[in-house]
């Protein structure tokens, strides 16, 4: 550190420091995920194409063009990527023909990887945009991005140890599914509960100066301030007491180095090490690191949860992080609003959103609706805002809302709501959307009580405000609108009575003051019939096989109508290659509604077919509604001629020395890795020893046999046989004296 004034904060000393910096945004990729997946077919039929041939430049220049757009691919359309990425086969083939495959970006089959997970939310700068960001830590210093096809293992946390199976392109995996093994739930250390131990860290860098507003006093009132608003003001308000803040503000330090905005890992790193002889870091589980920058492409970062965190001094440690552009902390309430949405993160918490319907307050069960990801302006995780964190994030995820202050509904019934602020009595309902679905309204009731709901728009307070819970909400909230026929969001409480159209249940507001919310819950109305169109699957993404050969994949099908309807009937189609045979193990699926059923598809390559990948789709209909979905078929060429070449230095050995033999494999003239070899001598009298090993990078696989004084002498032989990719060589046997 430069030249520094000491300040006492909180009873603790800080160092401060005042220096400028400009920090660029990150690089924005150059080409769409069309484009890239355009990219990617291109090089890979023309890669398959040279498969008979020796590698060249034109190879190496394909296999890194094809290596570019894949890995943008796998962050912009991780589904688009499995489907163009090659199977293990063709991958095999790619290796042994090409020996600098690997080195120039060609991917990999990955299965069952683990590691330490490190997620976090980026929040963008407009506070409108937002990147989720999942890194698996493998190594010691090597993180992957992954990018799941589907949806994320629910509830997944910074700390928890995760396995996934799914293509690796250099730094990032596209996952096609993943399991928690480890949760970080086990660490009580990162309990949503008590008080929450914080430490802030403010950090510049060279020649930046930070704003003059945000001071080591002014960043304190906004965390731990006793009166008037802070973030321990508002866990405590917000949890009736369960949770608070605590801790102490450090800085302003400078880091030796500038960073950009996407080096969040570098600059956490800097400012532990910056403030390790001033604090302790195993006094702390939230880490909050402020800094100024004027071209930052986010207002602040936060990992969900706690990962395994590192100081100098103090050794690893179980902390949240989360990254706050010092701009916004140039006022108190602009601050808390801020670290209470990154706060919120670090607690485990995702975005509090809202989900339109257009003229409805909600659609068809299944709908999937528009969805603005900050759109709550009723909870600290919507837009920023004072309003306390929703209901089920409040049950689900925190643990300050539970036992009589929670009711499940799944009968008629009258039901009266405390105010969400009061501390006492029910105060949320977890009401089952009709008969026999999985889908979920809670409802609660906020009133201008403290001095967080109090700044809230004031619609609110003369209603239920009611959030969507169903499949596609995962860790979010879905606030919705139930006066549609304004377009604000600012007056979405239910204040008279509604009707389901999609399913049995009505809900009626049969009273609202301050001391509380009457709603009526019945489940008497008739359940209609409501069709969707089903959706339709195809696994594996991309098989691949020999032209006359088949390929088999399994079509899954989901009927999408509501439960008052009736089982259907769905016919399977195929739009295969031209040319192309193909044959369904049933040619319709008899579904049940919200149901899925499954079943093969064999499609036969013609003989002659020419390399390269071919597109193909499935679709399934019941005569009036319809779904589809696309896979891919790659046609390899006919697999080069394998074979193998066994050497021996000499013809004549002695007793107690060694016979050193080496196997070449090769597949048209280029070498194989990674390829068994056995290795047999036969000696004299017939007795064998059989050795094993597999080739290197070269081809070559090499095992030595020392003769003993007790063998006997006489003629010896050795031979060698691999087999590779479904073939398999032998080598001559090579005869030498034992004298």
């Amino acid at each position: 550190m430069g030249q520094a004034s000491r300040v006492v904060v909180g009873g603790r000393f800080a160092l401060l420091t005042l220096a400028a910096v400009l920090i660029s945004a990150s690089e924005v990729p150059a080409q769409t995920g069309g484009d890239d997946a355009a990219l990617v077919r291109g090089a890979s039929n023309r890669l398959i194409g040279r498969l008979s041939s020796s590698a060249d430049a034109e190879t190496y220049r394909l296999l890194e063009e094809r290596a570019g757009g894949l890995h943008r691919l796998v962050k912009e359309d991780p589904v688009a990527a499995l489907a163009e990425a090659f199977s293990e086969p063709v991958l095999a083939r790619l290796r042994a023909a090409f020996p600098e495959a690997q080195s120039r970006g060609l991917e990999s089959r990955i299965d069952g990887l683990e590691g330490e997970v490190e997620a976090l939310f980026v929040d963008g700068a407009d506070l409108r945009t937002c990147e989720s960001r999942i890194l698996l830590n493998v190594g010691a210093s090597e993180a992957l991005e992954v990018h799941f096809a589907g949806s994320r293992p629910e509830g997944l946390m910074s700390g928890d140890r995760l396995r996934v199976s799914g293509i690796r392109v250099e730094d990032r995996l596209a996952a096609e599914g993943g399991t928690v093994v480890a949760p970080v739930a086990a660490f009580s250390s990162c309990s949503t509960m008590g008080d929450q131990r914080t430490v802030v860290l403010l950090v510049t860098f060279p020649g930046v100066t930070p704003p003059i507003e945000v001071t080591p006093a002014s960043v304190q009132e906004i965390f731990f301030a006793s009166s008037g608003r802070s973030v321990d003001g508002y866990w405590r308000e917000t949890s009736d007491g369960q949770a608070s803040a605590s801790g102490d503000v450090f800085g302003w330090y400078t880091l030796p180095q500038n960073y950009v905005c996407d080096d969040s890992s570098a600059i956490r790193t800097a400012a532990i090490a910056a403030a390790d002889a001033d604090v302790n870091f195993q006094q702390y589980t939230r880490v909050f690191i402020v800094f100024p920058t004027t071209n930052c492409n986010w207002a602040g970062l936060g990992t969900l949860g706690c990962p395994t965190l590192s100081s100098p001094g103090d050794g690893s440690f179980r902390a949240s992080t989360s990254w706050l552009v010092a701009a916004y902390m140039r006022t108190r309430d602009q601050g808390v609003k801020l670290v209470a949405h990154e706060g919120g993160h670090n607690l485990g918490l995702h975005h509090a959103s809202s989900r339109d319907f257009g003229v409805e307050a909600l659609g068809a069960l299944g709908a999937a609706g528009t969805l603005s990801e900050y759109g709550d302006i009723f909870s600290a995780m919507g837009s920023l805002n004072l309003g306390h964190y929703a209901a089920p994030h409040m049950v689900n995820l925190l643990g300050w809302l539970g036992g009589s202050s929670v009711l499940t509904v799944e009968t008629p019934g009258t039901f009266v709501l405390s105010p969400a602020e009061s501390g006492a009595g029910l105060r949320a309902l977890k009401i089952r959307r009709g008969t026999g679905n999985d889908a979920w309204l809670w409802a609660e009731f906020r009133q201008p009580i403290g001095i967080y709901d109090s700044t809230l728009p004031s619609q609110v307070f003369s209603g239920a405000l009611l959030h969507y819970a169903d499949s596609s909400t995962g860790t979010h909230t879905h606030l919705l609108d139930f006066t549609p026929a304004t377009s604000s969001w600012n007056d979405p409480a239910l204040v008279g009575s509604w009707a389901d159209p999609y399913s049995n249940l009505s809900l009626s507001v049969l009273g609202a003051g301050p001391a509380g919310l009457t709603l009526g819950v019945d489940f008497s109305g008739t359940i209609p019939c409501v069709e969707g169109s089903p959706t339709v699957s195809l696994s594996p993404p991309n098989p691949s096989a020999p032209a006359g050969n088949a390929l088999s994949y399994t079509v899954t099908v989901t009927n999408g109508d509501s439960g008052g309807c009736p089982a259907k009937s769905f016919a399977l189609s195929c739009v295969p290659p031209s040319g192309w045979a193909y044959a369904f193990g049933s040619p319709s699926l008899a579904i049940a509604p919200g149901a899925s059923a499954s079943t093969s598809l064999t499609l036969t390559i013609p003989a002659g077919q020419a390399p390269a990948v071919y597109p193909l789709s499935v679709s399934a209909t019941d005569g009036i509604l319809s779904g589809s979905a696309s896979a891919n078929a790659t046609v390899l060429p006919p697999p080069a001629a394998l074979s193998i070449a066994l050497a021996i230095p000499s013809s004549i050995y002695s007793k107690g020395s060694t016979v050193s033999m080496a196997a070449t494999v090769t597949q048209g003239g280029n070498k194989v890795a990674g390829a068994n070899v056995v290795f047999t001598l036969t000696k004299s009298s017939g007795a064998t020893v059989v050795q094993s090993k597999t080739t290197s990078n070269k081809g070559i696989a090499s095992r030595t046999y020392r003769i003993k004084s007790n063998d006997p002498s006489g003629t010896y032989t050795v031979g060698a046989s691999v087999t590779y990719g479904g073939q398999t060589a032998t080598s001559a046997l090579i005869p030498f004296t034992v004298q």
